[in-house]
């Protein structure tokens, strides 16, 4: 069964970063009405997204398309963390002024990125950063505005 998620998020964004102790954890196929970025801290993980499958491990990136069908499923035995960012077609056009009315489509274009290893800090970072003002968005003006520069900053690193 297949369900679709609406996605709760504030200025059209949603963060999210969670630790899995449980490794049975099986999300149900599903999809959003906004485009979803997952980043894998630690562990391993299986992504199914539309009718490939992906084995993922710490660095790398799932890049769904709004829309698309996706399930998560363990891959061993171990925890695992990771990062959900879901973003709706209006952050999107923040994007586009930025860099360029083709970011979403460049990006998007592949399903799995792995970040190399000397950059994984420099990614986790950002993400943390926008987490960090998501956290703080309704008591402090400037939150974002400074999520949507984070998230300029990890578009251009992911289309170079």
């Amino acid at each position: 069964m297949t369900i679709e998620r609406f996605v709760p998020y504030e200025y059209h964004f949603f963060i999210e970063k969670t630790k899995r102790p449980d490794v049975t954890f099986v999300s149900d196929t599903h999809y959003h009405n906004a485009y979803e970025i997952y980043f894998l801290i630690s562990g391993t993980r299986r992504q199914l997204v539309d009718h490939s499958i992906h084995d993922i491990k710490r660095g790398d990136l799932i890049l769904i398309p709004k829309g698309v069908i996706h399930k998560t499923t363990p891959l061993d035995k171990n925890s695992h963390t990771r990062y959900v960012i879901n973003f709706s077609d209006e952050f999107a056009a923040s994007l586009h002024q930025s860099l360029g009315p083709d970011v979403l489509n460049q990006t998007f274009a592949h399903v799995k990125l792995s970040v190399p290893e000397h950059r994984f800090d420099y990614v986790l970072s950002l993400f943390d950063k926008m987490n960090d003002e998501y956290s703080a968005i309704t008591s402090d003006n400037f939150s974002a505005a400074l999520i949507r520069g984070y998230m300029t900053e990890l578009f251009a690193f992911i289309c170079r």
